[in-house]
């Protein structure tokens, strides 16, 4: 036989409940900013290392002269770049 619980009880329970769903989710946010960081970091290594192949960089501040040389110019490239393969998108063969 069942006893039930009482309004207090249920009250109690549900409080609990909403505790350990808040802990939930405060653990997989920071999982999800974890993975966001780990992406960002690896972006950042990719592109750095692809810049200084490229450029044979040597220093952050090279790094940064050249960027800003050629700031506009890449980015006038690559929204020619996006507007082509928008209009050309590649074909899945």
């Amino acid at each position: 036989m069942s006893i039930s619980k009482s309004p207090e009880e249920k009250l109690a329970e549900l409080d609990r409940k909403m505790e350990q769903l808040k802990q939930r989710k405060k653990n997989l946010q920071v999982k999800v900013s974890q993975k966001e960081r780990k992406q960002r970091t690896r972006n950042l290594i990719e592109i750095g290392a692809i810049f200084n192949k490229n450029f044979d960089v040597q220093t952050p501040n090279e790094a940064e002269l050249i960027a800003v040389e050629f700031r506009e110019k890449v980015k006038s490239f690559l929204k020619e770049k996006r507007k082509e393969i928008a209009a050309n998108p590649p074909s899945d063969s």
